[in-house]
């Protein structure tokens, strides 16, 4: 077996386990708890063009946050992206422990060849 192949297997056993989604939702809480980001979200909504028209009040709130939606998001996502690589490239909590159940399930990958 390829490491390649290897590589695949492992993945493929940690979304069958539920891995997978574990980490995934880790990640996802951390970026909620995350007050960088939450600031940020924030300074860019109190800064928004969109919210700051004439108007903006009697405007159909679904078409508002639409609007404000398209403004902030890009920038909301780039630096949730940045956050997000953070957490799993540390040495440390889920970057930690993401790397520990890949070598152990890569190991486990090897031994049974």
């Amino acid at each position: 077996m390829s490491v390649s192949e290897g590589s695949s297997r492992v993945l493929q056993d940690m979304m069958e386990d539920g891995t997978f989604d574990d980490f995934r939702q880790k990640i996802v809480n951390h970026l909620k708890e995350n007050e960088s980001l939450r600031g940020f979200t924030a300074e860019l909504v109190e800064r928004s063009e969109t919210l700051g028209q004439p108007g903006v009040a009697s405007r159909p709130r679904k078409d508002l946050f639409e609007t404000l939606r398209k403004e902030i998001e890009e920038p909301v996502m780039e630096m949730a992206s940045s956050a997000a690589w953070d957490v799993l490239l540390s040495d440390q909590g889920v970057g930690k422990e993401i790397k520990e159940k890949v070598e152990a399930m890569l190991q486990r990958t090897l031994n049974e060849l």
